[in-house]
């Protein structure tokens, strides 16, 4: 009886949503929704771990010999990533639904604090290494020879500044009136998911062929700009979409000059200046992932094997962080005392940092500032 009560008042609630609906705040759904995705993830974690479970049971029982079949091994790895995507999944619902039944409403939070900790993480480590020269010396020195260095701090950048002004900026339910449906949403999700997710993953990559895998990474020299191309192209795809949609260019729709329709739509010439820069970035992107496919193929069936790893020495194909590893200065302790006891207690001992965060900042007053002036004239508020 509980359970048709339930199902009664979702299906009279959908009903009244909009066809368009998303899971993205601040369109708030019905607990219920969040609910049931969060029983989802967590049945299909436990399906994941069943999985897991019998292989320990067929390798105690030797139903088979040396290392996992081809199909079962492609299984193991879908099931490791569905491990990180449901448990996050699982995780990120609950404050969404606790804010749904009006328990908290707290965005982006755990966003900033990691976009702030992980650059000053590196600035800090940097610098105790003894690259103390200047605001940015210790960003200058940092090995962007190195595909798995470069690809995750351009993952980092693509999805705090375009993905993070962006989502925050949407996020909000004035704005979001005017954004919902627009290039602007894919614009964002091109900067978090396809450009910061996979960027990252990518990078991690560059890593696990030469400790996992055990091969050189193929195409060196291609793989060293590999990160470049790849997210240069998403940014200017992301940023296309972004502009475009600040047009009002609707996106989940083939033909958006509604050629058929019985009006015309209009849009400002400056739309085919961003959409042929969209084009461009896509290009760009798509030539970079299809780079990257062939990389990691190439190394893994064909790759030349990696044999002992010595410090010290430089080797194409493996990334400068397992040849060249960094190693702090012998006076460690008392270079970290003095960047601190130096330091202004409002910037800390990791001034670039602060003065990279303070250009995020900026960037997001100013955009955010420019929507809701766009929304008073669209709305004739003022």
């Amino acid at each position: 009886m509980l359970v048709g009560t339930l199902m009664v008042e979702w299906m009279q609630w959908s009903g009244k949503a909009d066809v368009l609906f998303t899971s993205y705040p601040p369109l708030k759904a019905h607990p219920l929704f969040y609910l049931g995705i969060i029983f989802f993830a967590v049945g299909a974690l436990l399906v994941v771990a069943q999985f897991f479970a019998t292989l320990v049971i067929a390798k105690r029982e030797k139903t088979y010999e040396g290392s996992l079949p081809l199909v079962v091994y492609g299984a193991v790895t879908a099931a490791i990533i569905a491990v990180i995507t449901l448990l996050h999944g699982a995780l990120i619902y609950i404050p969404t639904f606790l804010w749904s039944i009006g328990v908290i409403y707290m965005a982006v939070l755990a966003s900033m604090i990691h976009g702030f900790t992980v650059p000053a993480g590196m600035e800090l480590g940097m610098r105790l290494r003894g690259h103390t020269q200047g605001l940015f010396g210790w960003l200058r020195r940092a090995p962007w020879g190195d595909p798995g260095f470069s690809g995750m701090v351009f993952s980092v950048i693509v999805f705090g500044f375009v993905g993070g002004i962006t989502g925050v900026t949407i996020g909000t339910e004035q704005i979001n009136i005017i954004a919902h449906n627009t290039m602007r949403i894919p614009g964002h999700f091109h900067a978090t998911v396809v450009s910061g997710t996979a960027m990252a993953f990518m990078a991690a990559t560059y890593y696990l062929l030469p400790l996992v895998f055990r091969r050189k990474v193929a195409f060196w020299g291609a793989a060293r700009w590999q990160p470049y191309l790849f997210s240069l192209g998403m940014l200017l795809l992301s940023m296309g979409m972004t502009f475009a949609g600040s047009f009002g260019v609707p996106r989940r729709h083939w033909d958006i000059s509604f050629s058929s329709a019985p009006f015309s739509v209009q849009f400002n010439p400056a739309v085919d200046l961003v959409l042929a820069v969209m084009g461009i970035g896509g290009i760009m992107a798509v030539t970079g992932a299809l780079l990257f496919i062939a990389i990691a193929v190439k190394s893994v069936f064909l790759g030349e094997p990696v044999g002992e790893i010595v410090r010290g020495v430089a080797v194409a194909g493996i990334p400068q962080g397992l040849t060249n590893p960094p190693t702090h200065v012998p006076n460690v302790d008392e270079v970290n005392e003095r960047l601190h006891r130096e330091a202004p207690s409002w910037v800390g001992p990791t001034p670039g940092t602060a003065a990279l965060v303070g250009t995020f900042l900026a960037a997001f007053v100013v955009y955010y500032f420019t929507n809701w002036k766009l929304l008073s004239v669209l709305w004739k508020v003022g």
